[in-house]
């Protein structure tokens, strides 16, 4: 609500006037005494235009503009897969499986691991998603015997977001020994 009467309002795109998609509607006087307009633009080309439209009112000889934030387009992630070095899994007895899960949005995934082609249902740790510039990041740890991984074994890591659903695996050959790679 404002007070006096808005003297103009303008959409913008790149600093220039956008003249077309516009409906304003007339200022109603609020029982207070203030105003209340509203201003619909239509925007067909969303990528295109997002985060570059503004709408500047001016009043009483001042002007305010205001900046649009436009969601971001959903972003399937890129999956790369790692693993331990084979003088680790040597050492320690057990295999660390990475599965990142990279450049996403919008935050929502499910991480499923499979051994073989059938769902594991322990043995794994997911990593919440975190925020960086505008896309979602995280990665899910599986931890195998050396044994298992140094077996016929192929493990996968499946990842659903949005409703697609995507696989990257990894494994020994023959049992052979394995060096440190990503996938």
């Amino acid at each position: 609500d404002y007070s006096p009467e808005i003297t103009s309002l303008t959409w913008k795109k790149d600093g220039q006037s956008i003249t077309t998609g516009l409906k304003t509607y007339p200022a109603v006087r609020n029982i207070k005494g203030t105003y209340t307009l509203s201003s619909q633009l239509t925007i067909t080309e969303l990528e295109e235009v997002c985060s570059k439209i503004s709408c500047e009112v001016r009043h009483s000889g001042s002007a305010k503009s205001i900046e649009m934030k436009c969601p971001k387009n959903d972003k399937p992630p890129n999956l790369v897969l790692t693993v331990s070095s084979n003088e680790e899994i040597t050492r320690t007895k057990f295999a660390t499986i990475v599965c990142s899960i990279i450049d996403f949005r919008p935050k929502s995934i499910t991480v499923k691991w499979l051994k073989n082609g059938q769902p594991m249902a322990s043995g794994f740790v997911t990593s919440p998603a975190c925020e960086v510039n505008g896309n979602f990041s995280a990665s899910s740890r599986l931890t195998v015997t050396a044994g298992d991984w140094f077996s016929k074994a192929a493990y996968t890591c499946q990842v659903t977001h949005k409703g697609l659903t995507q696989s990257r695996n990894i494994g020994t050959s023959e049992g052979k020994k394995y060096k440190q790679r990503k996938y």
